[in-house]
C-alpha cells in the first residue's frame, strides 16, 4: 500500500483551503505552496501538491461529468415529472448514475448489482411513465364523456325552457350555440 499524500494528511480546514485555491484556477502550484508556508504548513512540497492537483482535477472533472449526466437525465424527463413517484424515480436514477460514474472514476468498475439497480430503476421509471400516460388517457376519455353528457343535458334544458317560455326553435338553437358552443338537431 502506498504512502498517504502529505496534502491528504493535512487538517480538513487546510486541505479545504488547498482545494479552494486549486478549484479557483488562478494560482500556480508555487503560489499555493507559498500560501501554505504563510499558514505555517511546511511539510507540503511542490511535487506532492502537483500530484494532489492532478487527482483533484480528475475528481473535479468526474464530478462535472456526473452533474452533466444527472442534469441531462433531469432535463430529458422534466416535462414528464409532475408527480412525487416519478420525481423519486428520476432522483434514484440520477443517484445511481452518480454512483456508477464515481466507481468508474475510482477505477473500481461497476458492480453487477449496480448495473442491475440502474436497469431496474430505468425499467421502473418507464413503467411509471407508461402507467401515468394510460391513466391520463383514461381520465381524458372519462372527462370528455362527462362533458358530452353534461352538454346534452344542458341542451335539453335549454330546449325545455325555450319551449315553456314560448321561444322559437331557431332562438333555442342560437342559445345552445352561444351558451354551450354546440349544435344539436332542433326538435319538432
Amino acid at each position: 500500500m502506498g504512502v498517504r499524500s502529505t496534502v491528504r494528511k493535512l487538517p480538513d480546514e487546510i486541505r479545504a483551503e488547498v482545494d479552494r485555491l486549486l478549484a479557483d484556477g488562478r494560482h500556480t502550484l508555487d503560489q499555493i505552496v507559498e500560501h501554505l508556508r504563510g499558514m505555517g504548513v511546511d511539510q507540503v512540497s511542490r511535487s506532492a501538491l502537483g500530484r494532489y492537483s492532478k487527482d483533484f482535477e480528475s475528481v473535479v472533472e468526474d464530478m462535472r461529468l456526473t452533474r452533466e449526466m444527472a442534469q441531462a437525465v433531469g432535463h430529458e424527463l422534466q416535462d414528464l415529472v409532475d408527480d412525487d413517484a416519478t420525481q423519486l424515480l428520476v432522483g434514484s436514477l440520477q443517484a445511481l448514475l452518480l454512483k456508477a460514474r464515481m466507481l468508474i472514476a475510482k477505477g473500481d468498475g461497476i458492480a453487477p448489482k449496480d448495473v442491475a439497480d440502474l436497469c431496474r430503476a430505468t425499467k421502473d421509471l418507464q413503467s411509471a411513465l407508461n402507467l401515468r400516460a394510460r391513466l391520463a388517457t383514461g381520465v381524458r376519455r372519462e372527462l370528455a364523456a362527462e362533458i358530452a353528457k353534461q352538454t346534452a343535458v344542458a341542451a335539453e334544458n335549454i330546449d325545455r325552457i325555450a319551449q315553456e317560455g314560448g321561444l322559437s326553435a331557431a332562438l333555442a338553437a342560437q342559445l345552445r350555440r352561444e351558451v354551450l358552443g354546440v349544435r344539436l338537431a332542433v326538435n319538432g
